[in-house]
C-alpha cells in the first residue's frame, strides 16, 4: 500500500506540473496577464491540495480498519499460542508425574492436562471461524495433539515402565518425539499466521 500512495503522490505532482505549465504556454499564446496567470495557478493547486487530502484521509481510513481487524485476530492468534504452552507445560508436568516420580494419583495432573487442551481447542476454533476461515484446519491439528496425549496416556497405562521393557520405552518416546514435533509445528504455523497480521 505504501509504494501505491507514493506512486500516486507522484502522479499528482506530475498533474499539476503538467497543467501548470500547459497554463503558462495558454496564457503565453492568449497573452494572459501575469497576475491571472498566477491566480489560475492558485486556484489549480488548491484543487489538487483537496483531492490529495481526499485521498490521505481514505487511506487512513482503510489502515485504520484495517488494524482494528488486524489486533482482533493477533489476539486470537496469542491466545491460541499461549493455550498452546499451556498444553505443553501441563502435558510435561503429567507425563513427568508418571514416569519419573511415580505418583499413584495422577487425576490432578491429568485435570489440568484436560483443562489446557479444552482452552487451546476453544481457541482453535475461534482461529477457524473468525481468523482463517478454513473450516477446520486448527480443530484437526488440535485434535491430532490430543490423539497423540490419548496414545501416550494407553502406552503408559499398558504396561510397567521398566527398565526392561525396551520395545514398550521406544514406542513411548516415538510417541513423545510426535508430541513435540506436531505441537512445534503447530507453533510455527501459528508464528506465521502472527506474522501475517502484523
Amino acid at each position: 500500500m505504501p509504494l501505491q500512495c507514493v506512486l500516486f503522490f507522484c502522479f499528482l505532482v506530475a498533474l499539476t506540473f503538467g497543467l501548470w505549465g500547459l497554463s503558462v504556454f495558454v496564457a503565453y499564446m492568449a497573452e494572459i496577464k501575469a497576475l491571472e496567470l498566477v491566480s489560475g495557478f492558485g486556484s489549480l493547486l488548491s484543487g489538487v491540495s483537496a483531492a490529495v487530502m481526499a485521498f490521505l484521509a481514505y487511506v487512513g481510513v482503510n489502515a485504520w480498519k484495517r488494524q482494528l481487524k488486524s489486533s482482533k485476530y493477533l489476539n486470537l492468534i496469542w491466545e491460541a499460542s499461549a493455550a498452546l504452552r499451556g498444553v505443553k507445560a501441563h502435558k510435561i508436568d503429567w507425563y513427568w508425574s508418571n514416569v519419573f516420580e511415580g505418583y499413584d494419583d495422577l487425576s490432578d495432573f491429568k485435570g489440568k492436562l484436560d483443562v489446557a487442551f479444552n482452552e487451546f481447542e476453544s481457541s482453535c476454533n475461534s482461529l477457524d471461524a473468525i481468523v482463517t476461515k478454513n473450516h477446520w484446519h486448527w480443530a484437526n491439528l488440535c485434535g491430532d495433539l490430543k490423539t497423540l496425549c490419548s496414545l501416550i496416556e494407553e502406552k503408559m497405562d499398558s504396561k510397567s515402565l521398566d527398565v526392561g521393557c525396551i520395545k514398550h520405552n521406544q514406542e513411548l518416546a516415538k510417541l513423545n518425539f510426535d508430541f513435540d514435533r506436531l505441537a512445534l509445528d503447530i507453533e510455527r504455523k501459528l508464528s506465521f499466521l502472527e506474522d501475517e497480521y502484523l
